[in-house]
């Protein structure tokens, strides 16, 4: 089974996602990365804009069935594989790949692909360590402290 989803787009943020099936390979996987996002690159260039390549970057990440369960399969060819686009005057450029536990930023979210939350986590203590600190000599109206919590921390980007 294969997903036929390829991507996600947003104003100004798109994730791509490509998959390949089971019984392919992960060379097919990024290849299908690689396809997607030049697809994309063509349809940024038809409406007059331009890609930023440099904020670019690609994850992977595999599963094996095992036992009943999907399993996350070893990582270790990735960083031998690259991602290549060719912007409209057919100059390529190397996506670089970013480890499937390195959060993307995307936005503002520090999500991982392997749905680890702990740098989200770590980015919001951080938020909330600061504000304390700025208001720590102040008293607020429980109001007041409720929108200080959400205008710096909640929603904070």
């Amino acid at each position: 089974m294969s997903s036929k989803r390829t991507g996600d787009a947003y104003v100004d943020d798109k994730d791509t996602l490509a998959s390949a099936p089971e019984t392919n390979t992960i060379e097919e996987g990024v290849e299908n990365i690689q396809t997607n996002a030049q697809f994309w690159a063509i349809l940024i260039t038809l409406v007059g804009q331009v890609f930023a390549f440099h904020k670019c970057f690609w994850q992977g990440l595999c599963w094996m069935a095992l036992g009943g369960h999907y399993v996350i399969k070893s990582r270790d060819k990735f960083e031998d594989l690259e991602v290549w686009i060719q912007d409209h005057r057919g100059k390529a450029t190397k996506i670089e790949y970013m480890h499937h536990d390195k959060p993307n930023d995307g936005l503002g979210l520090r999500l991982c692909p392997t749905a680890n939350q702990k740098p989200e986590f770590e980015k919001r203590l951080e938020q909330t360590k600061t504000l304390t600190s700025k208001i720590k000599g102040t008293s607020f109206k429980i109001g007041e402290a409720w929108t200080a919590l959400k205008v710096y921390v909640f929603y904070q980007r």
